[in-house]
């Protein structure tokens, strides 16, 4: 799973009106009522029209073409006209998935937007999405991930930035986050305790200052404190609109790791990134008044391995459908590639010994406001990577959007 675009990225209504409450002053959104547009920096984000997104949701192939058996996901554009027609559709993915993704297009086509809206006067637009063919026992079906829903609510603020790049608009980063230490004394080795963590908003100035800053939810009091005053010695990139420097909000978040040893060294963004270690894992950055769903996490080392007998085929991709429990679990079935039961049970205790911290979001409580967490169950695909003719790498990647929210009653417990 990626480490930069694998964050899941569902917000509850509750809790995006209390963050949007607070927005920026170039940042003029709108309450997810009926009727009412979001607008980012002067620029009215398409929605569909009623109706278009349980559509997405379950999109089928309309003509008699077969996409293949295979789960995968890809980065598409809406290119919109002035009256939110589909003019045509772009494919950000490699060029050997358009097998998989094309036989969607004609369906993609049809989907009907309200128009955006650029300094208030309608503009054609370039609108960023998400697409997951699903395939085998799901049979022809896809799901689309868009940046608003069709009352105006921000959900994926991720693609939302993706658009507003094409604009103008370089949202602000996290360059380097200083050396810290921590101690939890009272750690123990139960396997209901996944990990401390802090989240901590951080707002910029125009030259990339924090000039304020505060803990924003945390499993520990004194790790909350230590990361509010690391945020403070960090180095960020400020947000540009129109190359023009601007100031811009985004959210540290720090995870404590007992398999990593601490003091840790300071951490850096982009050294080693092909490397999903936990190490990397353990800060993260999100631009923008939107805290997304926090992804689940592989214990351990993140380039797992696994030996498999020669009757498995060899040297070619393997995959199997993979879901993780709000515990934690993985299960996985429709293994491709297994040429009889033994190696599917080495593949199976393979995964059931390196198990995952699971996924979450944080929800605002309708009547008290106080944020809680909500641990989830997700729906993904493992990915093995041949590196010699019996050695694999196994790889996750996950559907964001249909995920299960089970609530916890404690932090990650």
């Amino acid at each position: 799973m990626r480490n930069d675009t694998s964050f899941l990225s569902i917000a509850r209504n509750t809790l995006i009106l209390t963050l949007l409450s607070a927005a920026l002053p170039l940042v003029s959104p709108s309450s997810a009522s009926a009727g009412q547009r979001l607008k980012l920096f002067e620029i009215t984000f398409p929605q569909p029209k009623k109706r278009q997104m349980k559509r997405l949701a379950d999109l089928r192939i309309n003509t008699r073409r077969v996409a293949p058996h295979v789960f995968a996901a890809t980065d598409i554009i809406f290119y919109l006209s002035k009256k939110g027609r589909v003019d045509s559709i772009g494919w950000d993915g490699p060029q050997e998935d358009s097998l998989v993704f094309r036989p969607y297009q004609d369906s993609l086509l049809a989907t009907r937007f309200e128009a955006a809206k650029i300094h208030g006067k309608k503009s054609a637009f370039a609108l960023s999405a998400r697409l997951y063919a699903l395939g085998d026992r799901f049979g022809a079906r896809a799901v689309v991930d868009l940046p608003v829903n069709e009352t105006g609510e921000l959900l994926n603020y991720p693609l939302a930035l993706k658009s507003l790049r094409r604009y103008g608009y370089q949202p602000p980063e996290l360059r380097r986050f200083p050396s810290y230490f921590y101690r939890k004394l009272d750690v123990t080795d139960n396997k209901e305790l996944l990990y401390q963590f802090a989240i901590v908003k951080v707002e910029l100035d125009s030259t990339g200052a924090p000039r304020d800053r505060e803990v924003y939810f945390t499993t520990d009091d004194e790790l909350g404190e230590m990361i509010q005053v690391a945020s403070g010695w960090a180095e960020y990139e400020p947000a540009e609109l129109d190359g023009h420097r601007i100031a811009s909000d985004g959210f540290v978040f720090v995870r404590f790791f007992r398999e990593i040893p601490y003091p840790v060294g300071p951490w850096t963004s982009g050294s080693d990134s092909s490397s999903m270690n936990l190490e990397k894992m353990r800060v993260s950055w999100f631009p923008g008044e939107i805290l997304p769903d926090i992804a689940l996490v592989q214990k351990g080392n993140q380039n797992l391995q696994v030996t498999l007998p020669l009757s498995f085929s060899q040297n070619t991709f393997k995959e199997a459908r993979l879901r993780v429990s709000s515990l934690g679990r993985a299960l996985i079935a429709d293994v491709n590639g297994v040429t009889g039961n033994v190696d599917r049970q080495l593949l199976l205790d393979k995964l059931k010994s390196t198990p995952f911290y699971p996924g979450f979001r944080l929800d605002a409580d309708s009547t008290t406001g106080v944020l809680g967490i909500r641990r989830l169950s997700v729906l993904g695909r493992l990915l093995l990577t041949p590196l010699d003719s019996t050695t694999y790498r196994l790889e996750t990647e996950f559907i964001d959007r249909y995920s299960t929210p089970v609530v916890s009653q404690s932090p990650l417990k």
